[in-house]
């Protein structure tokens, strides 16, 4: 080979482009280091776990185990298929239980293996779930279409082939780390706008048939997902070439196209069914106007039903399923008139400077919501001035003030209860009818409880359950505590009752479930606490909120000429007289005092009327749009709450790193045993991990798990999102988060181990089942598929208000009632922890909108905040049964949630008794959610991969999380070691100690991308030396070229 200069230039060349490629090798290394919690979660890739040498046979390692075939239907959980099978037939169930018959005039259930005709591109394009962590499993979902047919019913092909040529048909696939985004063709919402492209039978070519008759079904779609929201009015409607709605209706209620298919079923059938395919209210009046244009004969309301559930649904409209849900939502007119939405949307404070990038991007401090409805969202603002109405009281009945004439009669001379609502909440029909006999109430005033019996007889001919209800009318005075005309105290659902067959059902309440908070209540040198005013309590049982309302108003001598709708039953009800009752101490004995005073929406400079309804005319809501932030809302909304400093942790000294002997799986508790919070092993436990490990855990609680902690032999332990289920590769029946779980395992090329398990319905459709088995059976299902793949703590339910109908996520949450949904998550997680999950209740608190969600600074009163937003997560709190909390990404009041110390540590903490693990959503951004304010606040963790990054940055703070950062703030090192402690207490009382003995040890593994990386470091390497070799090795020779040559030329 001749060696010229272009060799050694090749030589070189090659030999920098190696030595790059060895440099990005290694730096490769450090960033999969970082990120490797991250990483593994994607890959479903496993770098640390628990290694049991030696285990007695005779030992059984596993203190939570699958539930017999006997407790689950027969199914066998030992088996890959066997929980396929289980997964799926609860999902069914649980869906079939929460389905709701709003209107049914004789034409439901229909004939066994009926003809029915699909119409509108909605029913072939069906939701099934929301997106994010409520994605139905697309490999698995089972089509509206399909379900149908599957029950034995045969769908029109001649319209299903029309509308598979509709714009809207169909749908695209997004694969995200989370799982798999279905991109509908039907609708999208993109910042507030929605679009939907719906065809009407016309535009499909269908034409009207030669002789009416047969059953017509038509869906109403609308999506629901995460970071995405609806906005009424103008401002929400999308604009397309074929779709769009009259001036009259926003995108919450009919479009054109949808009226036009209607139409054309009425036209054409004789049985118009139409379903409801959507977890956001909707206002359609028009299916249940009498001799409307637009009624239906019946409606179903199907909501997100989950990846099986239109199997429900198919199953209910044949009767094969008697329907017993019951509504989580009032179904206004339109609601874009109520009290709540009157200061709903995007709303900017008006001194912001949004060319700021530090105000809109990294404090995310630019939005507001004032919440001047207070605590009269959804049925309590609907029945409540309802109530006044009929007593003429209040100025209830004036007109254009939350009033849906405003537009179509604007010289409505009042309000009118039946122009304003189509159903209320807890309203629902059956294929049967019941008898409710309230038998008694039992108000026991030494333990604070009211507790119910009821006796329902099934009168008619389907057998069929049956959700009793039970409500409380309070005392209210003109200018005292607001109230509510009528509250649910709850539930309890039968089993399934043959015709002529009775049960009797009890339901007990707490005080504290309909006590009143009042912030000016002094006591014991502070102020605020709950009451309850002295006067007459009725108690009423109903078909739903108005119902009960109508029963109580009917005690209160009050007919249809006063104004009633209908008449009640007053059988129905029970007045008890009560002496005035003050609720000053808390479950756990701590004081209750005043702790969210920064959030009334008296901070502002400017006047802001709260909705009162001692007046419902001088007392309406306005709107706010343009607020201004005051200099004492500066430091929450510029994230600037504490600082690092000196400090003496009250002169406790912090231990780090101690030598002690024992290990995580050394102090797992035996099998039935609970290790208590405040057990000296803990601790000791706790003060071996040193501050550097303590700080990476509490940091960086993001990958989707909890970090390993190698000083007490602790494996990182696999938390990850729900709901429904668990995202992508997190849930699979083939992955092995717990290496030490060698029971519960699949085989290579197990079929059924590489299917995500996705499979229940959103949480609105569990919350319409009414029913406690129900949501237990859901919590049973998520803990059954824990087991197998490791899954330690579910980020779900979500447990935050339907404020309003137009926040896309309320699919993730159960109703628009705080004792409703209170006692759903306390019923999921009771059954959770039972099976070794840990439950982690979402997002706390004051999560209501997703528009600006990552910043938006909510302001409502205290008794607000505490009655209906706080009182849905307090139950499972208190009974200690969700060991872990999720904050939002909203503020309170002007500061972060998790930094809002009165929020976090006052009342979560103290006031309710909680030592489990709070930590935030996915940082997002840094600056904002920042671990120095959260901590100090009584946060424990920060959500993130990317704490590495954050703290080399010092994004806000973070840098100063290091152990010489930190050496000098004692009082910060407590809360690190505390957030430890909590961790690891919530951690070795869960199923991730399954397969663990005294002897089991922390071992990390090199995974596949380990390996390719070494690899591609040695191939690298080899290749820099030899290509750099070879550079020498041309230039050395050159050289001696050279001088020879010299040496020629001279002689």
């Amino acid at each position: 080979m001749k060696i010229t200069n272009k060799t050694k230039n090749v030589a070189r060349g090659l030999t920098g482009i190696f030595a790059g490629l060895l440099a990005i090798s290694i730096g490769a290394t450090s960033v999969v280091e970082t990120y490797r919690s991250w990483i593994d979660a994607q890959l479903g890739t496993v770098s640390s776990g628990i290694v049991t040498d030696e285990v007695d046979p005779n030992e059984d390692t596993y203190n939570f185990r699958v539930k017999s075939a006997d407790e689950v239907g027969g199914f066998d959980l030992t088996t890959s298929k066997g929980v396929y099978d289980y997964q799926k037939a609860a999902a069914i169930e649980i869906a079939s239980e929460g389905i709701v018959l709003m209107k049914n005039d004789d034409s439901l259930p229909l004939a066994k293996n009926s003809n029915v005709t699909l119409l509108g591109t909605a029913a072939y394009n069906v939701f099934h779930g929301g997106t994010m962590g409520s994605m139905p499993v697309q490999s698995e979902k089972i089509s509206f279409v399909d379900a149908l047919t599957d029950q034995g019913m045969t769908v029109d092909p001649t319209a299903m082939a029309a509308y598979e040529n509709a714009p809207g048909y169909g749908e695209s696939t997004t694969q995200l780390p989370w799982g798999t985004t279905v991109n509908s063709n039907l609708s999208s919402i993109s910042g507030g706008v929605f679009t939907l492209n719906e065809s009407s039978p016309a535009d499909v070519g269908l034409s009207n048939l030669s002789q009416k008759g047969g059953t017509a079904i038509v869906v109403l779609a609308r999506q629901g997902g995460e970071q995405s929201y609806y906005l009424p009015g103008e401002e929400g409607k999308g604009n397309t070439d074929i779709n769009s709605w009259d001036e009259d209706h926003d995108v919450l209620g009919l479009s054109v196209k949808e009226m036009e298919t209607i139409k054309y079923a009425k036209a054409n059938y004789d049985n118009v069914v139409v379903i409801i395919n959507s977890d956001s209210a909707m206002d359609v009046p028009e299916l249940f106007e009498d001799g409307g244009e637009y009624e239906a004969d019946s409606v179903l309301w199907a909501g997100l039903p989950g990846t099986y559930g239109w199997v429900a649904v198919a199953q209910v409209l044949d009767g094969t399923v008697n329907p017993s849900g019951h509504m989580v939502d009032t179904y206004a007119a339109k609601a874009s008139v109520s009290a709540a939405n009157q200061n709903y949307g995007i709303f900017t404070f008006a001194n912001a400077d949004l060319n700021d990038a530090l105000v809109t991007g990294s404090e995310k401090s630019a939005w507001y919501m004032p919440e001047a409805e207070g605590i009269y969202i959804g049925y309590r603002y609907y029945e409540t001035r309802y109530f006044d109405a009929v007593m003429g009281q209040g100025n209830a009945t004036v007109a254009h003030k939350g009033a849906n004439q405003d537009t179509a009669d604007p010289d409505a001379a009042a309000w009118n209860y039946s122009d304003e609502v189509v159903a209320s909440f807890g309203y629902g029909l059956s294929y049967t009818t019941f008898t409710e006999t309230l038998d008694s109430v039992d108000v026991d005033f030494d333990a604070q409880t009211v507790t119910a019996t009821v006796t329902v007889q099934n009168t008619g001919s389907v057998p069929g359950k049956h959700a009793v209800q039970l409500y409380v009318n309070t005392p209210y005075t003109a200018g005292g505590l607001e109230k509510s005309a009528i509250a649910l105290l709850g539930y309890e659902k039968t089993g399934m009752l043959g015709q002529g067959e009775s049960e009797t059902v009890t339901i007990t309440a707490e005080f504290q479930d309909f006590a009143t908070y009042d912030s000016e209540l002094a006591h014991h040198n502070t102020k605020g606490g709950y009451v309850l005013d002295e006067g007459d309590y009725i108690f009423s049982i109903g078909n739903g909120a108005h119902d009960a309302l109508n029963n109580v108003l009917d005690s209160l001598n009050k007919g249809t000429s006063d104004g009633m709708d209908y008449a009640g039953n007053r059988t129905k009800t029970e007045t008890v007289e009560f002496d005035r009752v003050e609720l000053l101490f808390s479950k756990s004995g701590e004081l209750i005092e005043n702790q969210l005073q920064d959030m009334e929406l008296s901070n502002f400079d400017e006047e802001i009327v709260e909705l009162s309804r001692q007046d419902w005319d001088r007392y309406w809501v306005e709107t706010y749009s343009e607020l201004n932030y005051t200099k004492a809302m500066e430091n929450g909304l510029k994230c600037m709450i504490y600082e690092i400093h000196e400090t003496d942790n009250d002169g406790n000294e912090v231990v780090w790193g101690a030598d002690t002997e024992y290990t995580f799986a050394g102090l797992k508790p035996e099998k039935g045993e609970w290790m208590e919070y405040d057990d000296p092993r803990l601790l000791a436990l706790v003060q071996q991990v040193t501050l550097e490990e303590a700080i990476q855990c509490v940091t960086q609680c993001g990958g989707q798990d909890f970090d390993a902690i190698p000083s007490i032999q602790s494996p990182a332990f696999k938390t990850t999102d729900g709901p429904v289920g668990y995202d992508a590769e997190r849930g699979k029946l083939s992955i092995d988060w717990n290496t030490a779980n060698t029971e519960y395992d699949t085989e290579e090329g197990d079929p059924y181990g590489d299917i995500e398990m996705r499979p229940l319905p959103t949480m609105p459709v569990i919350g319409a089942t009414f029913s406690h088995e129900m949501a237990e059976k859901s919590g049973e299902v998520l803990s059954m598929l824990a087991l197998w793949s490791g899954v330690a703590e579910v980020w779900g339910p979500g447990v935050n208000i339907h404020r309003t109908p137009y926040n896309s996520r309320n699919h993730e949450y159960y109703s628009e009632d705080p004792v409703h949904l209170a006692a759903m998550a306390n019923d999921f997680a009771t059954e959770a922890q039972a099976n070794g999950l840990i439950t982690c209740l979402k997002h706390f608190a004051f999560n209501d909108t997703e528009a600006n969600r990552s910043g938006i600074a909510p302001f409502m009163s205290e008794q607000r905040a505490r009655e209906l937003d706080l009182r849905a997560f307090q139950k499972a709190i208190e009974n200690e049964t969700a060991l872990a909390v999720m904050t939002g990404f909203n503020r309170a009041g002007a500061t972060f949630c998790s930094a809002h110390t009165g929020l976090i540590t006052g009342i979560l903490r103290e006031e309710w008794g909680f030592n489990g693990f709070c930590l935030t959503d996915m940082v997002s951004p840094a600056y904002y959610m920042n671990p120095r304010d959260s901590i100090a606040a009584g946060t424990d963790g920060m959500l993130t991969s990317s704490s590495t990054s954050n703290i080399q940055n010092n994004v806000n703070g973070w840098g100063e999380f290091t152990p010489e950062g930190l050496a000098e703030d004692m009082d910060m090192q407590q809360r690190i070691q505390d957030s430890i402690h909590r961790a690891l207490y919530i951690f070795i009382n869960s199923n991730a100690t399954n397969g663990y003995s005294a002897n089991s040890h922390l071992e990390f593994f090199r995974t596949w991308y380990d390996n390719a990386l070494t690899a591609l470091i040695t191939v690298t390497a080899v290749l820099t030396g030899v290509s750099a070799a070879g550079y020498i090795a041309t230039k050395v020779l050159l050289k001696k070229k050279e001088d020879t040559t010299e040496v020629k030329d001279e002689g």
